[in-house]
């Protein structure tokens, strides 16, 4: 009774992350569209205001200084701002309409891969859209932490697999990959962050600034993208405990899928739900009211 309890629970938290994040992309469409036609009647802008401008950069080696210096060139890819955070949200929509119709399938299992494809998609997306409000504008360095992220995520499906076949090793493995992909990821969103908040910004006007809000964004997507590298944890050290005291495998099975069940998912679909609106509330906020000037220009880690 109690694991029937716990499916229609998690069904329940599906439903209502389907209805609330459905109401977020309805939002995010209505007000970007509005916005966006708003700004460009005001300004009639050659530049559109919602598009990240991505620069190709290049290695040359400069004679007079006897070093190898980025030659910055010009803008070679445009993505939309708006078309990027619709992407993300749609596509948590119709994982969670999937998720929904397989709970009973996730109760048997103990494990949803499906959750982590649609997060390896999903959070890839937010880090890029992180990463290109920070400034790092360069094609490769953006596909780079597309990959380690989309790499990352999978990180969790191993875990929750190798938990199930009391692999505790291969889950201290994955754990250990998942926490470097993690860091190696994050490390150039925040790095070009400061860099673009110092010095990088001294030859721009204040109007070419970027919000004061962009660094308290990063951050807090930042600690809820950690998080779920901490429920990892926390599962793993629920997984050793149990393998500890209980030696029947079907024993042992069974009550890590209750505890999956329980808590784990849960938590996923929250952490989920909070970090994805934080970012969307920010971007309705901060960015659809103005063009991303302080993008356009180069940081000093351009130079």
């Amino acid at each position: 009774m109690s694991n029937l309890s716990e499916v229609r629970r998690l069904r329940n938290m599906n439903k209502s992350a389907i209805v609330l994040h459905s109401l977020v992309l309805v939002f995010i469409v209505a007000y970007g569209t509005i916005k966006r036609q708003s700004l460009e009647k005001e300004s009639n802008a050659v530049d559109k205001p919602y598009n990240c401008f991505l620069i190709a950069d290049r290695l040359r080696y400069d004679a007079a200084s006897d070093k190898v210096v980025q030659s910055v060139q010009t803008t070679s890819i445009e993505l939309d701002m708006l078309l990027l955070v619709c992407l993300f949200v749609g596509v948590t929509i119709v994982a969670h309409i999937i998720h929904y119709a397989r709970v009973s399938k996730i109760q048997a299992t103990g494990t949803n891969y499906l959750r982590w494809i649609e997060y390896a998609v999903s959070a890839s997306i937010m880090i890029v859209i992180l990463l290109i409000l920070s400034t790092g504008r360069q094609s490769y360095l953006v596909l780079a932490v597309f990959v380690m992220t989309f790499v990352e995520m999978f990180q969790g499906y191993f875990i929750e697999k190798n938990i199930m076949q009391r692999d505790m090793s291969s889950a201290y493995l994955h754990v250990f990959l998942g926490w470097v992909l993690f860091a190696a990821a994050w490390t150039p969103v925040i790095g070009y962050l400061y860099d673009a908040a110092g010095a990088g910004r001294n030859n721009m006007s204040e109007a070419n600034d970027s919000p004061d809000s962009l660094e308290h964004l990063i951050w807090i997507i930042f600690i809820f993208f950690a998080l779920f590298g901490v429920v990892n944890l926390v599962h793993v050290w629920k997984a050793r405990k149990t393998h500890r005291q209980f030696q029947d495998a079907s024993v042992y099975k069974n009550v890590m899928k209750t505890y999956f069940l329980k808590y784990i998912e849960p938590a996923y679909i929250t952490l989920s739900f909070v970090s994805k609106t934080a970012l969307v509330i920010w971007v309705a906020s901060a960015v659809l009211i103005s063009p991303l000037t302080w993008i356009k220009f180069p940081s000093e880690l351009d130079a």
